[in-house]
C-alpha cells in the first residue's frame, strides 16, 4: 500500500463515521434532493444516471421517484464481471440484490444512450471536484469510457473537506450538493451555471 492509498484508508474511516453521525439524514438528503431537482440541468435532462442510495448515503429514493415522475428516463449502476454499467431502472418492486447487497434492477444489458447527468455517490469530496469513493474505481472507470454534459456528486456537509486526497486517474465531479447548497468545483470548466 502506498502513501496515497493509506491516505485515502484514512479518509474513509474518518468520513464513514461522520456520515453515519449526521443528526437528521432524512431531513438533510430531503434538502438535497429539492436542490437537484431545482438544477436547470436536471430540469432539462432526457436521462439522468443516478445510484441506488444504501446504509448511510443520501437518500437517493424519493429523488429517483421524482425523476421520473418529472418525466425522466433514470438508469443505474449495476456491477458486472468487475466493472461498472449503467442500467434502465424500471421500478422499485423489480429490483434484485446485487453486489455488495445492493439493490439493482435484473437486466444486464447496459444503457447504450446519452447520459445528460450523472448523480454520483462518495464518502467524501473537495472543492476541486475530487471525490472519494469505496476504492473499486468503478465510477472513475465509467467516467473514463462515458463522458456526461453533467457529474453531481451528493453528500452530506460533513463529507467536503478542502485536503481530500486523490491521484491523477480520480475522476472529478463539477458540482457538490449537500444541505447547506451548492459547490461549484474547479474542475467544470468556465461556462453556464448549472
Amino acid at each position: 500500500m502506498n502513501e496515497l492509498q493509506r491516505l485515502k484508508a484514512a479518509f474513509r474511516r474518518r468520513l464513514l463515521a461522520a456520515r453515519a453521525a449526521v443528526a437528521d439524514p432524512a431531513g438533510a438528503s430531503a434538502r438535497i434532493r429539492e436542490t437537484v431537482l431545482a438544477l436547470p440541468a436536471v430540469r432539462d435532462a432526457g436521462t439522468v444516471f443516478c445510484f441506488i442510495s444504501w446504509k448511510s448515503e443520501v437518500d437517493t429514493h424519493a429523488l429517483i421517484d421524482a425523476l421520473r415522475a418529472a418525466g425522466k428516463r433514470v438508469v443505474v449502476p449495476r456491477i458486472l464481471g468487475g466493472r461498472m454499467i449503467a442500467v434502465p431502472f424500471e421500478g422499485w418492486e423489480h429490483l434484485v440484490p446485487g453486489v455488495l447487497g445492493i439493490p439493482v434492477p435484473p437486466g444486464t444489458d447496459p444503457w447504450e444512450g446519452p447520459v445528460d447527468v450523472v448523480i454520483t455517490p462518495g464518502l467524501g469530496f473537495g472543492p476541486d471536484g475530487s471525490r472519494l469513493g469505496y476504492g473499486k474505481g468503478y465510477y472513475d472507470g465509467w467516467f473514463a469510457e462515458h463522458p456526461a454534459p453533467w457529474r453531481i456528486a451528493i453528500g452530506f456537509a460533513c463529507q467536503v473537506v478542502p485536503d481530500l486526497p486523490a491521484g491523477p486517474r480520480d475522476a472529478r465531479v463539477d458540482l457538490i450538493v449537500t444541505e447547506d447548497g451548492i459547490t461549484e468545483t474547479k474542475a467544470r470548466p468556465p461556462g453556464p451555471a448549472p
